[in-house]
């Protein structure tokens, strides 16, 4: 008898509840008494006959706890029955942990809802609500001292590892091989294109075109595809190019961009000597910008 007692005391549920129309709220709290150390769940349920569609809610719902805090929440709303028989049923669920020892108060909630189809405005009102809370239990000295130096530790580790990366990744950026330029990386792809097109000149035309492009985008910020052959000229103003290798760019891509779109004949060579020139005006290009930077 005295266990059944002590259970009751322990797991005792505090329920109060309001009806209002077709739809009735009630509140509880699943202990009545608190350790500080511990949680305890206070649920405000919604019921009405009807559809969850019936009614809506205005969210979050206005709430005030002395001496307790939110330490987690959770919404649900579910149907049971069909058809004039079915009940829906919204409930809100608050995690309550003590933020001091004493009475804790729950205030009452006003919950404004809005019935539908009408639009009809209404509000439930839920009772106030009491816990016991406890002292909390003296922490010994003993484990005081154990978490400092659980805290210590940690610390420890979190340095080590942030120095190990640190370290991984000075090492895995000096092993890694310079970044080339653009100029450096045309030059390349330009080697590439005049194996691939062999003595194809509209093949190897058509690839110059797409990395002069790439090239002038990526250098100078010139973008030759929206500009008519007769303004190409015009948007090297200004980029620090001389004149004669402007000019040359200017020619280059002209003669690619139309040689895409029309029947091309060429003697044997004529790529090679085309290639070689394009890597001679871009390694010029490429000197140029290194004397520059020296400056």
């Amino acid at each position: 008898m005295r266990t059944a007692i002590i259970l009751l005391t322990v797991f005792v549920v505090l329920v109060g509840s309001c009806l209002a129309g077709g739809i009735s709220v009630s509140q509880s709290i699943n202990k009545a008494t608190l350790p500080f150390e511990d949680s305890a769940v206070f649920k405000v349920t919604l019921q009405w006959n009807g559809t969850p569609s019936a009614y809506r809610f205005r969210q979050p719902l206005d709430t005030y706890f002395d001496r307790l805090r939110v330490s987690g929440f959770i919404s649900s709303i579910a149907s049971t029955g069909s058809g004039v028989d079915e009940v829906t049923t919204k409930t809100y669920q608050y995690t309550l942990v003590p933020s001091s020892a004493g009475l804790g108060k729950i205030d009452p909630i006003t919950i404004n809802y809005v019935t539908m189809p009408d639009s009809a405005e209404g509000e439930l009102v839920t009772e106030a609500m009491t816990v016991q809370i406890h002292e909390p239990i003296p922490v010994k000295q003993k484990n005081s001292n154990i978490l400092v130096w659980l805290i210590i530790a940690l610390i420890a580790v979190i340095v080590v590892v942030i120095v190990v990366v640190i370290i991984i990744r000075i090492r895995r950026k000096s092993a890694q091989p310079p970044q080339k330029s653009p100029i450096e990386e045309t030059l390349d792809k330009l080697a590439t294109l005049k194996q691939e097109a062999g003595s194809d000149m509209k093949k190897f035309q058509t690839g110059l075109y797409h990395l002069l492009r790439d090239f002038l985008s990526a250098q100078y910020l010139i973008d030759v595809d929206g500009i008519d052959d007769d303004a190409l000229s015009a948007t090297f103003e200004g980029k620090h190019i001389p004149s004669q290798q402007s000019d040359k760019l200017v020619q280059l891509i002209v003669e690619a961009r139309r040689d895409k779109f029309r029947p091309v004949t060429s003697e044997p060579g004529d790529t090679i000597r085309l290639e070689t020139e394009v890597r001679e005006l871009l390694s010029n290009e490429l000197l140029s910008n290194e004397l520059l930077s020296k400056l």
